[in-house]
């Protein structure tokens, strides 16, 4: 019962937020909560920034744009070598 009282999002203004449903309004959705760079866990980008401000800081991080870099270089690697793996597949089976 508790849990179904309407508040208001004191960080972004968004009203009619169900109480139950607040924290993940705020770990999830609201625009105005500090977020930290998605790469901050791993390559050390130490940004922290409200969430309405993470893409911006992402088409600008050099630390960001690295890790996409690589995620589509071993996507690329792993084509390659299923690619690889049919054709000789496809040469063995005389196709």
């Amino acid at each position: 019962m508790l849990n179904e009282i309407q508040v208001k999002c004191t960080l972004c203004g968004e009203t009619n937020l169900q109480r139950g449903n607040f924290q993940n309004h705020i770990n999830n959705l609201c625009p105005k909560a500090d977020v930290s760079c998605s790469i901050n866990s791993d390559m050390s980008c130490s940004w922290i920034g409200s969430r309405d401000q993470l893409e911006i800081h992402q088409s600008e991080c050099k630390i960001y744009q690295s890790k996409l870099m690589k995620e589509i270089n071993c996507v690329k690697d792993q084509r390659s070598e299923i690619l690889t793996v049919d054709r000789r597949e496809n040469l063995v089976n005389g196709k």
